[in-house]
């Protein structure tokens, strides 16, 4: 039974890895014109405060890409993202 359970532990993480968004994988969809999917990871990311997926929220809404443009959620995610140390996301929240 204990092997059972260990197995089963460590297929549920594996599969927790397997399903991470990267920034890079946001990128990507993004560049591709998956701005559902990049808005998606880039949220995820950002909640695991990734900075760089935060200041990209914050020019997707900026920018009107795959969303509706709204400077109030844009400058909450550029400050996030300052906050996180992304120093280009500081100068973007003052737009």
């Amino acid at each position: 039974m204990r092997k059972i359970i260990c197995v089963m532990t460590m297929l549920g993480l594996c599969g927790s890895f397997m399903f991470a968004a990267t920034i890079d994988e946001a990128n990507k969809a993004y560049n591709d014109g998956d701005y559902t999917k990049a808005l998606e990871s880039y949220k995820k990311l950002c909640d695991e405060k990734e900075a760089k997926a935060c200041s990209s929220l914050g020019y997707m809404y900026r920018n009107a890409k795959g969303v509706s443009e709204n400077a109030t959620l844009s400058q909450e995610y550029y400050k996030k993202a300052c906050d996180l140390g992304d120093k280009e996301a500081c100068t973007n929240a003052n737009w």
